[in-house]
């Protein structure tokens, strides 16, 4: 990962700074003719590495280290608003995938909960909510105890919120997880026609071959 992140910068620096000369123009007939001395890709790659080793080429590495980590830590939240009133709605859990996927050929029945849900061999329920509120986090932390359950954040720091519950579960801990760019959500709209429309959002199985959303507290 680090050796990655290098090369990344040096690029990152490399684009940044002035076009080096990548070879030597000779003059025949009145023709100018560009033969390359060493292949452009060697050619960036040795300048990348040389100017990584300035104090400019350092800052630029450390800087996109930096905003990297802080991505992990802290990811954009996503736009979905908080709803404590309680409702529900049903959904068939089998879908017949309309188009083949990676996942499932066309014409195919899945179960939504599972297959979109990724769940573990364990877990039974997938719950959403927003992390950076702490009477959701409280709320879905019960629910795991009760019954396992895949817990999905919508805002808030994963890592930081399972460092706080790292000795539960006989220190297993709870794990947290953060819905990168609201895939997982557009996933459940696009493929299965569910919309999320708010957080807390608990998914399970009503039994009757149907997918069952409880909104709220």
């Amino acid at each position: 990962m680090r050796r990655l992140v290098f090369f990344i910068g040096c690029l990152f620096v490399a684009a940044c700074s002035h076009a080096e000369d990548l070879g030597t123009f000779n003059v025949q007939g009145g023709t100018r003719i560009y033969a390359p001395d060493k292949d452009a890709a060697v050619v960036l790659r040795e300048s990348a590495i040389q100017k990584s080793k300035t104090s400019e080429g350092q800052q630029a590495l450390k800087a996109l280290q930096e905003k990297n980590v802080q991505a992990l830590i802290n990811p954009a939240p996503l736009s979905i608003p908080t709803e404590s009133a309680r409702s529900s709605k049903s959904y068939a859990m089998d879908f017949v995938m309309p188009v083949d996927t990676p996942y499932a050929r066309k014409g195919q029945k899945v179960n939504v909960l599972k297959s979109a849900g990724k769940l573990s061999d364990t877990a039974s329920r997938i719950v959403f909510i927003d992390g950076r509120d702490q009477a959701q986090v409280d709320y879905a932390v019960r629910l795991s105890q009760a019954t396992p359950t895949k817990i999905i954040l919508t805002g808030g720091s994963p890592i930081r919120i399972g460092e706080r519950y790292a000795k539960m579960n006989g220190g297993n801990g709870i794990p947290f997880y953060f819905d990168q760019r609201g895939m997982f959500i557009r996933s459940l709209y696009n493929w299965y026609g569910i919309r999320l429309v708010s957080v807390p959002a608990v998914l399970s199985d009503a039994g009757n071959g149907n997918l069952r959303i409880d909104y709220g507290f």
